[in-house]
Parts: structure tokens; sequence; C-alpha cells
């Protein structure tokens, strides 16, 4: 079966060579974008943004109290252990960037595991500007989620049912890099030290939340601007909170990139990580790729979809 237009499947690894910025910086995923303002390939440790505080009880004056151990808005890094390690702030080399996307797909009543439902995603693209013109495809057999691709005219014109299904369908900015965490928080607050060189963690990062999107892209950008290749420079990360109608806060990533401070490249060790990232990807792709064509001709649209997508010209769309 042919591969459908649109979709490039990455397979060439590429070594960092920075005297060969335009091809490296492509691989990397260090595309142009328009601002509005470890070492295995299959063992990533997830960071997130964790904004819920955890709360331990401690023992005082014969009462058992409640008390927040771990503050809300700390970095977690989840190794798939079981273990969580939390952070208010972490130092990240980046090494690739990738865009997909992502829909919640809820089912009519529980599986017989007690899911209420299950996550489309789509394949990876490096090029942010395909990311945002070209039918990507996904792993229910479809394009982009159910996504039409380009942008919407006339946003608020469009039905509730139309504007629901494309707002389901979730951009997702992926960063591949390695974390310096110096020291963390466990669940239970205590305060664990790392030795230097144990703290150099191969991370992945999904960021779908549109604020926090945007936010790093501004700070990816920032090496485009200065034709610089990621692993080059490190991005101290911070968080900051803002409350939310319901009460609770919610918290989005604030950065400082720092372009006066270079990182040597080392070798091989640095070509290492990033191949070992660029595997990752393609073992990804190869997984959607398969699921596709295993589900193509046994997924037809919802009529709703199809309505969407035969009246689609670009959406500017709001936030």
């Amino acid at each position: 079966m042919s591969k459908p237009k649109g979709i490039i499947m990455e397979t060439e690894l590429v070594t960092i060579d920075s005297a060969n910025y335009d091809i490296v910086a492509a691989a990397m995923g260090i595309e142009e974008e328009k601002s509005s303002s470890a070492n295995s390939p299959n063992a990533l440790t997830r960071l997130r943004i964790w904004n819920k505080s955890i709360m331990g009880t401690i023992e005082k004056n014969g009462k058992q109290r409640q008390l927040e151990v771990v503050p809300g808005g700390t970095y977690r890094l989840d190794d798939g252990s079981g273990t969580y390690r939390y952070c208010e702030q972490i130092t990240l080399r980046p090494f690739l960037q990738r865009f997909r996307y992502n829909r919640w797909m809820p089912y009519q009543k529980p599986d017989k595991n007690g899911r209420n439902g299950k996550y489309i995603k789509s394949a990876f693209t490096a090029d942010y500007k395909a990311f945002n013109s070209t039918d990507i495809i996904d792993e229910s057999g479809g394009f982009n989620c159910g996504r039409p691709s380009g942008f919407v005219k006339e946003w608020n014109e469009l039905p509730e049912s139309t504007r629901k299904l494309i707002t389901s369908v979730k951009r997702v900015r992926t960063i591949f890099g390695t974390v310096e965490i110096g020291g963390y928080l466990n669940e239970e607050g205590e305060n664990i030290e790392v030795e230097y060189g144990e703290d150099q963690i191969p991370v992945i990062w999904e960021i779908e939340n549109n604020t926090a999107f945007k936010i790093m892209g501004e700070a990816l950008a920032k090496y485009r601007q200065a034709g610089r290749l990621f692993p080059q420079h490190k991005i101290q990360l911070f968080t900051e909170g803002s409350p939310m109608a319901n009460g609770n806060m919610l918290y989005q990533p604030t950065f400082n990139v720092d372009l006066t401070k270079e990182v040597k490249l080392t070798q091989p060790e640095d070509n290492d990580t990033l191949m070992n990232f660029q595997t990752w990807v393609n073992n990804y792709n190869k997984y959607i790729q398969t699921s596709y064509d295993e589900n193509a001709n046994n997924n037809p649209l919802t009529s709703e979809e199809e309505n969407v997508i035969e009246g689609f010209i670009t959406v500017d769309e709001g936030d």
C-alpha cells in the first residue's frame, strides 16, 4: 500500500554537525514558527507539569494532620517504575522537537477493563508548517485524528458541533532532551539529592495545553533566531500559576534560554543521544503507519466529520 500524500516517514538518522546547520536543524525540528506575541530509545522518562499539590500526614501534638508535602506546579518525572520525582525547577537540554495530534475518544459505556475511552494519536512530523496545513495519518486509519487540516475562516459562525469536533483534537508539541535536576522531592516530600552525572535524564515532554504550546515554541524559536542547534544551549525551566474558575491553580512553564553559555558538543555521546531520540520517533511512526494501514478501510468517517471536512476552507481558530 502506498503511503498517503502529505506524510513523510522518518528513517534517516542524522549526526550532530554544527557546521551543517540547516540539515541538522531540520532533523532536530528547529523550524521557523510564526509567534503570536536515556540512552535507550525505548526508555524515556515522561516529563510534565503537575498542577496538584500532594498532601501528607504528620503527627503533631498527638494528632494526625494533613500537610502539603509537594507543592503544585512542579515538574514531575515518570520513569514508568511507579515512583515519581518532583522538581520546582529543572534544566532542559533539548535535542529534538516533533509535532502530532491527540484526540480523546470516549466510549458510550466503560469497556471490560473499566476504561471510559481511549486516545487516538497521529504520526509525528518535524515540519511545523506541514503540521498546520497537511493531512497527517493517525492510528485509527484517518487523518489528523479527525481534525481538518488548515485554518478556518469565521470560527464563531461554525456550528457548535463542528467547533467541538475541531477543539477535541489537540495539537501536541513534543520535546525530546536530557534533564538535569540536582535533587528532587519524592511523594512523601523528602528531599533526595542526586550526584552530578546521575541527573542527565533522557525525557519526552508532550505539551498539548495551548498556552504552554506557545510558550515553549517561543523558547525554542530563540535557537533558530540565533542560528544555534538545540543541544548547544540549555533552558532553565520554572512554572507560574494562575487561578482557574473552579478555584484550582493552573501552572504554565516559564523559561530562560541563555545563549551566552554554549554547551560543547561531545562525540560520540551527543550523537548517540540524538540518534536514540530519532530511533524512538521512527519506531513510533512505524507503529502509527501499521495501525493506519490496518484501519484505513475499516474506519469510515462519521457524517458529522464528513460534513466538516467537505465544508472546510481555512479557519483562523481563536484560543
